[in-house]
């Protein structure tokens, strides 16, 4: 424990018996002895001094604990690839919302789903639309979806008043949720009526595998089943009929008129059935009332069975002539076996997914056996698509989706054969009792491996699961050490163990670690559907997926996930605990945060509370109209949002309620923003205040406790490095490191300042001439103008789509909505030509825009976009193709299994590209690649003009023949399931602004099936060579001058720092090695010890490096030789001496141009930030700019703790979100996005709150709560805490220095002499010097700095001797004494950047006062400190008589004489006030420290003087007792023996 004082001590352990062993009285501290005072003395001591017996840990078990890290991150993303998951979820819900199921009056999506109407169109026309023929066509559903509905019971209205105006409502005003596990308000009565179609039917699948031998099979074995009654006729409402020719072969009527009830729908009615009379088809409507459970027919007259689902019209029989159909038709049947979405109950239904592949093939078997039979039906084709829209539609429309529909549940299994990836599709709609329908989509993902279903069979009855490797193993070890070592603790100190924060935490991360390896092992005894797949025969048609066994596995990953990524927040967190043990300023910051829990835990019960009052504030008053606010915990889900940076709610309440919404949102961000922000700012400044100080009371029995653990130190690593570390010294033969800093270059706080204020002046001309270069070189106005101007151009121009099964157009449709493979396609046949010739219809006068004809030639055409931009050449555009070769898939993938197509992508880099035509395997493709782009050549992005990469396809200036190429593509497929990539390239020239814009329009097709697009332009201007180039050219002469200055000063620095270790005789002593080494320690510490020294270096070096590349630029020959010929093509004499050949040659070369331009001005960018943080420099002349300088050097080392501790935690929250949202989430997706991420969340400009809740519910709250509390709340206020306690040091030095400068100045100031006009003539000079960066003539010329730096090396002092005063004395006197000696040593009359003549003070040593009787009493430190100050004084006297020689020879002007006098009294003045600052500085802190603490001990010895007699008063007493009771006891002895010999 900790007394009040802060003062930690050791305790003494506890032997086996539970008693203390021998306790010396040192360990007892005040607090000990005030209990023992307030709870007595019978207590006895070990009942009341608690024994500090809490496990160190070491630098070797920090070690351990990293490799158990790493070994942990295996463990848990070693099981699954988040970047594949990801990808493969996010094409798919992409594509799923961006399908519009309405276009009338404008379009709608899955999001806009707000009614039973809207869903009941997104099931008919949006669902079959995205799925079909493949999501993307690239993901592909696999055998069925699954439909889970769940209806409510209806009963008559309770309110007796409204009975006759709503007479029935719902059971549960609440409806059911998806959350909702009861089955008591469900309606389980069977309804509806629909007809299943053949390919929906349970041997279906079995219909592909038939058509291999083509069997006798029905006309359309797809489509409806039918059944007939000769002599009846159907009765119901007539939907409509048609006659045929009296010739046509009844076989053929009876097969069209099937097929026409089967696609008949009128006013939402279909056709269940149809009578056939003199070729004459009448087709009724039954309604659902008029359907009976009872066969019209006789058993066996049906080609199907009979069940007690099925449903029949009623005919009317003995109708001569006339002939009744029907179709299979059904009820919808309530299932409680739990086949519904996650094991509910409902009415579930299945949809068949076909792909377009086997209904070809089942429709080209049935045409051959027709063929076969002569048959004269024709056989009508089917869509895939279709037949998913008319099942569906069969099931809306039949009443599926009614009133009492209360939640729907549409999921699927989706297989990406190119990441190997299963996604599980979940949609969600909960329909309320206002009507209103919420949709939820969830698209969760899972690594199905081929080398996962290889191993699958020999796992399943294994104790290790398919992958178990050496990281599970090592980590499953790792967690089981940890386990053990805390249950030993445990037993050795009993309950105690809970009393430390740090077990706590130990213990809730160690149940968390063995929770995730059981979760693991759960989802290995879970995995009967990798099993199942496994065993299956790989090539056998028609596998049917069991997606309830997928359900459970599935269940079992994800709960896997979710606590592995708790998991990661306790891993990193307790990677504190170590650090916490291991570096005492991390000691510090983990107190301040533990100091500060109380003070904040009763603020948030006073702020829950007031929240708790906002919360029914917004939900009574705003609820009934935002749905923020609708319910009590989606307000406070609001509320807490809000306080975060979430303005949804806000821009809802601005737009509902201007008055109220404003303030409520006033006074609650006031309160919370504000109140919440500053207050707990409060709390953890003081905190942090309180943790310092107890850190600075405790460090010097914390450095005596650490001294006298030394010699019994077990951590064998500490004792290597200490071993190693001495005996590389010996072998380098290096000093000791007090030897070593002696002439080092001075860094930190002690660092040399830049005192020329004119330096200011000069580096500002530099700058300006630096921006005006690079701004006049890049033009970045003009250029945004003329790319903003192209960029329009091309993203305006829209195009349209059909929609196939509503048969609506959509148009409208732009750049920024382009989806798939198709609308790539469109984009490119539809909106670019509009783009590109319809862009510049205005008109120059009364006659067309000039530019549209080339100038020196007009029957050339030219393309202009926006009037003013010309494309370059006759055939401008350049569209690049490059396609992958298709590779069979593997044998034991998933793949090989599934009803998908066998050839994917490959992926084996430089080997994946198409080269020639016959590698293209779609026919129509290959066509139009030969047919429009040619060989395979130079294309996008080619490093060279060898650099064969795709197939180029140049589009010419003709608008017609150019709009024929692009339909003909389009037509072709020229984008097919192996394209890669596709770009467009063109050059734009605006003669207004004399430059160029290179224009690439690139589309890239992902494995996913992800449409990834992007426009890159980029502005060029080539380098002028009239005379507007002279102006450029002067400054880039000045910009090099400038920079090769710098340059040379930065050299010349370290040369200085280098010759200044020499001149001061350092390195005669060392050896060749030494002097290298202690050559390369005085030029690092002269770049890093300076971070100004490193800028100077690092931007002149790429300022030259910028220079460089820019003449590259101005040397190419695009600058050097490209011009605008007479005629727009490309001779021969033009191509030999231009090198362009042809207008794909001009687009190469822009391209290379405008990459060199792009790395031009990335390096301009970045050479420009640090040119201006190289300005700060300059600006250290000032004294209150150094303030904040000296801030963050002083705090460099709590800074860098802060930063380690904020960097782990901040891992543990990157590594959680990464694992938990990552698969779904793109801001998550992979490391570093994570970690962009959690800084937009701390900074509050992070917005996608909703797509992190419907990720993960309860993990979401966790990571999102906790985060922001403890980074928003805690750590950024710890970073203000640090910063404000060095601040206020160095704001007080610098206070004290001022005023203390002034009193010196007033006491000392005299007079020049000369009168008036002497003074003036003085005041002038002295100020003209230190403008000019001279200061006048000091023998100390750092005067200033060593007054600045003192208290700090007092402190450093203080903390590195112990608590000595004479030693901390003695310490500063050295530092300050050698600052004297390093600077002080050049005279007075030179500049700061020559060198002084070395002095030799070598003959001030021990033997020059030896004779001294009072010499050899002084203690070792007093000697020291002498011994430094004498040489200090010798040097500064030897420095002002030197200066006083060169003054009397230089001139006999009294003047300069009285000058150098002056200036030398001056300095003596200055370092009596620097001496007497530091003396007063030590005395204060003497006061406040050392009698301080002498004061404490002194009442301590009396406290224990007073418990030592106290406890010996006791212990007469209890003698004296026992004396008493001894002689009663005795008595009582002769007593019993008399009375025994009496009676003997």
């Amino acid at each position: 424990m900790k007394s009040k004082g802060g003062t930690e001590k050791s305790r003494p352990q506890v032997t086996s018996s539970g008693k203390q062993s021998d306790l010396p009285l040192e360990i007892l501290t005040r607090d000990d002895i005030y209990r023992q005072r307030v709870m007595g003395t019978e207590s006895g001591m070990g009942n009341f001094i608690k024994v500090d017996d809490k496990r160190k840990l070491t630098v070797i078990s920090m070690f351990v604990y990293l490799f158990f890290i790493f070994a942990a991150m295996q463990f848990v993303w070693g099981s699954g690839v988040i970047r594949s998951q990801f990808a493969v979820s996010n094409a798919v819900r992409t594509w799923l919302e961006s399908k519009a199921f309405k276009l009338d009056p404008e379009p709608k999506y899955f999001r806009d789903i707000q009614t039973l109407e809207d869903m009941q169109d997104w099931l008919r026309y949006g669902l079959p639309g995205a799925i079909s023929p493949a999501v993307q066509h690239l993901n592909f559903p696999l055998n069925q979806v699954r439909f889970t509905l769940r209806r409510i019971q209806s009963v008559n209205n309770p309110e007796e008043r409204f009975q006759k105006f709503a007479a029935v409502t719902w059971k549960d005003k609440f409806g059911i949720t998806s959350t909702h596990d009861s089955t008591n308000s469900d309606d389980k009565d069977s309804f509806g009526v629909y007809r299943e179609f053949g390919f929906n039917t349970a041997n279906a699948t079995g219909l592909v595998a038939q058509t291999v031998e083509q069997p006798e099979l029905n006309y359309d074995p797809l489509g409806l089943e039918w059944c007939s009654k000769e002599s009846a006729s159907c009765v119901g409402d007539i939907l409509d009929q048609k006659d045929f020719p009296e010739d046509m072969p009844t076989e053929q009527v009876i097969a069209t008129c099937n097929d026409e009830c089967q696609d008949m729908e009128r006013n939402g009615r279909l056709c269940y059935c149809w009578t056939l009379s003199n070729n004459l088809c009448r087709f009724f409507h039954v309604a659902e009332a008029s359907l009976a459970s009872s066969a019209p027919v006789p058993d066996g007259d049906c080609s199907w069975n009979r069940t007690s689902e099925m449903l029949y019209p009623q005919l009317q029989d003995y109708v001569i002539g006339s002939q009744a159909f029907f179709p299979k038709m059904k009820r919808f049947t309530y299932d409680e076996s739990g086949r519904g979405f996650e094991a509910s109950p409902g009415f579930v239904m299945s949809l068949g997914y076909w792909t377009q592949d086997d209904v070809d093939k089942v429709m080209q078997a049935v045409t051959d056996v027709a063929d076969a039979r002569n048959s004269s039906t024709a056989v009508q084709w089917r869509s895939a698509q279709y037949m998913l829209y008319q099942q569906v539609n069969d099931w809306v429309l039949g009443g599926f989706i009614g009133s009492t529909a209360c939640l729907l549940a549409a999921d699927f299994v989706n297989w990406n054969p190119n990441y190997e990836v299963l996604s599980w599709v979940q949609l969600r709609f909960e329909i309320s009792a206002s009507g209103r329908v919420t949709s939820e989509m969830k698209v969760p993902s899972m690594l199905m491996s081929s080398s996962n279903l290889e191993n699958a069979a020999a796992a399943r009855n294994s104790v290790f699961w398919v992958g178990f490797g050496m990281w599970d193993a090592l980590y499953i070890i790792l967690v089981g050490y940890f386990f053990l070592t805390e249950l030993y603790d445990f037993a050795c100190i009993g309950m105690k163990y809970f009393a430390s924060g740090w077990q706590i935490l130990n213990v809730s991360g160690i149940i968390v670690h063995i929770t995730t390896i059981l979760l693991r092992y759960n989802y290995h005894r879970s995995s009967e559907f990798t099993i199942g797949l496994a065993a299956a025969e790989a090539g056998q048609e028609g596998y049917v997926l069991d997606l309830q066994q997928f359900e459970a596995q599935g269940i079992a990953w994800f709960d896997f996930s979710k606590c592995a990524s708790i998991m990661m927040v306790f891993l990193y967190s307790t990677l504190v605990h170590y650090l916490n043990d291991l570096f005492p300023r991390i000691a510090v910051l983990v107190s301040t945060v533990y100091r500060s829990m109380t003070p904040v835990f009763f603020l948030v019960i006073i702020l829950c509370d007031v929240f708790f009052g906002f919360v029914i504030w917004c939900h009574l008053m705003f609820g009934n109209k935002i749905q923020a606010f609708s319910t009590v915990a989606t307000s406070a889900i609001s509320c807490t949002e809000m306080i975060f940076g979430r303005l949804s709610a806000v821009s809802e309440l601005r737009s509902l309620f201007p008055v109220l919404g404003f303030a409520f949102y006033l006074s609650f961000m006031i309160f919370f923003f504000f109140i919440l922000q500053y207050l707990s700012r409060a709390i953890v400044l003081l905190s942090f205040d309180d943790a310092s100080t107890s850190y600075e009371q405790t460090r010097a029995a914390e450095e005596q406790r650490r001294s006298a653990e030394s010699a019994r130190n077990n951590d064998q690593l500490t004792r290597v490095w200490k071993k190693s570390v001495v005996t590389i010294r010996k072998a380098f033969g290096l000093k000791s490191r007090r030897r070593r800093d002696e002439g080092m270059p001075r860094y930190g706080l002690k660092r040399e300042v830049s005192s020329s204020k004119i330096s200011i002046l000069i580096f500002a001309i530099f700058a300006a001439i630096y921006a005006i270069l690079v701004s006049s070189i890049l033009s970045i106005g003009t250029g945004y103008a003329l790319v903003a101007s192209i960029t329009s151009a091309l993203k305006d121009p829209t195009f349209s789509t059909v929609d196939v099964l509503s048969k609506e157009v959509m148009y409208g449709r732009d750049f920024d909505s382009i989806r798939d493979r198709q609308d790539v396609m469109r984009w490119i046949s539809q909106a670019l030509p509009k783009a590109l010739f319809e862009s510049s219809t205005g008109t120059f006068g009364d006659s067309d825009n000039p530019l549209k004809s080339y100038h020196a030639f007009p029957s050339f055409k030219q393309i202009v976009i926006n009037d003013w931009n010309t494309l370059l050449g006759q055939t401008p555009i350049r569209l690049s193709v490059k396609y992958d070769k298709l590779a069979p898939v593997s044998p034991n993938s998933g793949s090989s299994r599934f009803n998908v197509p066998q050839m994917i992508r490959e992926d084996e880099g430089d080997k994946r590209d198409v080269t020639g035509h016959s590698e293209i395997m779609n026919s129509l493709t290959r066509q139009a690649v030969q047919a429009h782009c040619g060989n395979y050549t130079v294309a996008f992005e080619a490093v060279d003009e060898a650099d064969k990469n795709g197939f180029a396809c140049m589009l010419s200036v003709d608008q017609l023949a150019t709009e024929y190429r692009l339909r003909d593509m389009e037509f072709k497929g020229l984008a097919s399931n192996q394209t890669r990539q596709m770009a467009l390239e063109f050059v734009v020239y605006n003669g207004n602004f004399n430059m160029f814009v290179y224009v690439a329009i690139i589309f890239d097709f992902t494995p996913s099936g992800l449409i990834e697009k992007r426009m890159d332009l980029e502005a060029v201007r080539l380098p002028e060579t009239s005379g507007g180039a002279i102006g450029r050219i002067f400054l880039e002469i000045a910009v090099m001058l400038f920079t090769v200055s710098y340059l040379a000063l930065s050299l010349r620095g370290m040369y200085k720092a280098v010759l200044n270790m020499s001149r001061k005789g350092r390195l005669k002593s060392y050896s060749f090695l030494q002097r290298f080494i202690t050559v390369l320690q005085v030029m690092f510490l002269h770049i890093l010890g300076n971070p100004f020294n490193l800028l100077d270096l690092l931007s002149s070096v790429m300022t030259i490096v910028t220079m460089f590349v820019w003449y590259s630029i101005t040397m190419m020959d695009l600058s050097q030789g490209f011009f605008f010929p007479e005629t727009p093509e490309w001779t021969t004499t033009q191509c030999a001496s231009s090198g362009i050949c042809s207008d794909s040659d001009v687009i190469f070369k822009f391209a290379r141009a405008s990459a060199r331009m792009r790395f031009f001005a990335r390096i301009c960018t970045v050479n420009t930030v640090i040119l201006f943080f190289r300005s700060l420099k300059y600006l250290e002349a000032f004294s209150h700019v150094r303030i904040i300088f000296n801030t963050l050097i002083r705090g460099g080392t709590d800074i860098l703790c802060f930063l380690v501790v904020m960097v782990v935690l901040l891992m543990g929250y990157v590594a959680m979100g990464h694992t938990i949202f990552g698969p779904l989430m793109e801001d998550f997706s992979t490391v570093p996005f994570a970690l962009i991420t959690n800084f937009q969340m701390f900074l509050g400009t992070f917005r996608k709150f909703e797509q992190m809740r419907q990720a993960s519910g309860f993990e979401y709250y966790f990571y999102w709560g906790t985060y922001m509390v403890l980074f928003r709340y805690v750590l950024v206020n710890m970073f203000f805490a640090i910063i404000a306690k060095h601040f206020r040091v160095e704001d007080e030095a610098m206070s004290n220095m001022i005023k203390e400068k002034k009193k010196a100045k007033a006491s000392s100031q005299t007079d020049p002499g000369g009168g008036f006009f002497g003074k003036m003539y003085s005041s002038m000079k002295s100020n003209v010097l230190q403008f000019a960066g001279r200061e006048p003539r000091s023998p100390s010329p750092r005067a200033e700095p060593e007054s600045d730096v003192a208290p700090e090396v007092a402190a450093e002092a203080t903390d590195e001797e112990g608590d000595d005063p004479t030693r901390r004395m003695s310490t500063i006197s050295v530092t300050t004494s050698q600052a004297s000696v390093d600077t002080g040593s050049a005279p007075p009359a030179r500049s700061s950047d020559e060198q002084a003549p070395f002095i030799d003070v070598s003959h001030i040593n021990d033997n020059a006062v030896q004779d001294v009787e009072n010499w050899r009493y002084l203690p070792d430190s007093i000697r020291e400190w002498a011994l430094h100050t004498a040489k200090d004084l010798f040097v500064f006297i030897e420095d002002a008589c030197r200066m006083r020689s060169e003054a009397e020879g230089f001139s006999k002007e009294e003047l300069v004489l009285d000058q150098v006098m002056q200036e030398t009294e001056t300095a003596i003045n200055d370092r009596r006030l620097e001496r007497g600052i530091q003396a007063e500085q030590m005395k204060k802190r003497l006061e406040v420290d050392e009698l301080r603490s002498l004061k404490e001990i002194h009442q301590d010895q009396e406290s224990l003087a007073w418990y030592i007699m106290k406890r010996e008063t006791e212990l007469k007493k209890l003698e004296q007792t026992k004396g008493l009771k001894q002689d009663r006891f005795d008595k009582m002895v002769n007593a019993a023996q008399s009375l025994i010999s009496s009676d003997g």
